[in-house]
């Protein structure tokens, strides 16, 4: 589901991040959908976990995911309108 180039000036989080933001947008991940949790994600990339959590971890900040209680990072329906909405304005 998610590509990292190795080679990018783009740091892999931020990668990380960018394509979490556009699986929102496109309608690919809907309110509560599960994200895979950090090590899984890290195994299946080849990366540190600590990327992984950090990306996570700025999505939550800004309010594009949530940490619920015995579950994995899920979409927020909340930001998921409101970044559909500026992306049709």
């Amino acid at each position: 589901m998610f590509s990292i180039k190795t080679q990018s000036r783009i740091p892999i989080f931020e990668q990380l991040k960018k394509q979490i933001l556009e699986y929102i947008s496109a309608g690919v991940l809907h309110g509560d959908d599960q994200l895979p949790s950090v090590r899984m994600l890290a195994s299946s990339l080849g990366i540190n976990p600590n990327t992984v959590a950090k990306a996570y971890q700025e999505l939550e900040e800004e309010g594009y995911v949530c940490d619920r209680e015995g579950e994995r990072m899920a979409a927020s329906e909340k930001q998921i309108a409101e970044l559909i909405r500026k992306e049709l304005l």
